[in-house]
């Protein structure tokens, strides 16, 4: 199925505005296991189902209503920057191939998350992290530090001295990648 197709029958979901990029990167993969944070009505879990009819689809939600909306997918409920909520997840199925993050918005949520998970990911897996731009504006600029000046700050310190080891980050309109 091709992406695009899927973004537009669950246009709900607001993935349109990446399904460029998300085809670019995505085309040619077959992750195991998908993670994302942020679901709300599940129409983005159902556009991954879609692409990769074989992967294990799991979302994140801070809104319990989200397990009721999808309730063919496991979602989880609980702020992304909550830890030991994240080591329960990826304790029970493992560490997921693609992490996505659309999900609170706030410096301090995209930075907890992807501090915390992104170390213990896999080689050649993926953490995306959707609507940057919204860093720069109230209510999600809770923190002095950016989501952006964080990732800056990775690209400055060799990998070995960040303890984010990445092979590449890549930063597109208001998306941003990072491949282990």
């Amino acid at each position: 199925m091709n992406i695009s197709n899927s973004m537009s029958k669950y246009s709900g979901c607001g993935k349109l505005k990446y399904s460029a990029f998300y085809t670019r990167y995505f085309t040619h993969r077959s992750p195991k296991f998908l993670f994302e944070i942020g679901v709300y009505k599940g129409d983005s879990l159902r556009v991954w189902q879609d692409f990769f009819p074989h992967c294990k689809i799991v979302g994140l939600d801070i809104n319990e209503e989200a397990k009721v909306l999808a309730p063919e997918f496991e979602v989880y409920v609980g702020n992304q920057r909550d830890t030991k909520l994240l080591d329960k997840i990826f304790s029970t199925h493992g560490l997921p191939d693609i992490i996505i993050d659309d999900g609170g918005h706030t410096r301090s949520q995209q930075i907890t998350s992807l501090a915390h998970i992104f170390p213990k990911m896999s080689p050649d897996s993926l953490y995306i992290i959707e609507d940057m731009q919204v860093n720069y504006t109230k209510p999600w600029n809770d923190q002095p530090l950016s989501t952006y000046d964080y990732l800056m700050n990775l690209i400055k310190l060799p990998n070995s001295k960040s303890g984010m080891s990445y092979r590449s980050i890549i930063f597109e309109s208001t998306i941003c990648m990072l491949v282990k």
